[in-house]
């Protein structure tokens, strides 16, 4: 059971540690996406709700704007890639200089997000990349002879 999710159109991801993956992934839905995670510290707030608004992947995903998800750790998906360039760095939920912040828009028809651990440290049993990526699109590539 996932913590608390978002599905939206548009969602911002701030936090300390934005990590996108460069390879694509296959859903269990067979939707091609690019998985990211936050971690040390993010969120993500709705900015543009699906019109109609809907869930995809979590009957319980929070689909409004406006809706929040915070946590230490995130995990989540687009059908965009977020690029490295489109990162923003030292924006105004900084801290300080030290710490700065980074903060990205995660847009396109497929947009997901979960807490995996909470800021009281309540975590997942198992990571939500078992539950919504196909297993065969983490497997290795077999070697061809």
């Amino acid at each position: 059971m996932l913590l608390e999710t978002l599905e939206a159109a548009e969602i911002l991801i701030s936090g300390k540690k934005i990590n996108p993956k460069k390879l694509p992934k296959i859903t269990n839905l067979n939707d091609l996406v690019f998985p990211f995670d936050i971690s040390d510290g993010g969120e993500g707030e709705i900015i543009k709700e699906y019109c109609p608004r809907y869930y995809r992947y979590c009957a319980d995903s929070k689909t409004s704007n406006g809706d929040k998800i915070k946590g230490i750790n995130l995990w989540g998906f687009s059908s965009n890639p977020i690029k490295n360039d489109e990162i923003k760095f030292g924006t105004k939920r900084s801290r300080s200089g030290k710490h700065q912040n980074q903060e990205c828009t995660m847009k396109g028809p497929i947009n997901f997000l979960t807490i995996i651990e909470t800021w009281s440290h309540k975590t997942l049993n198992e990571h939500p990349s078992s539950i919504f990526l196909s297993p065969s699109s983490n497997s290795k590539k077999p070697d061809i002879e």
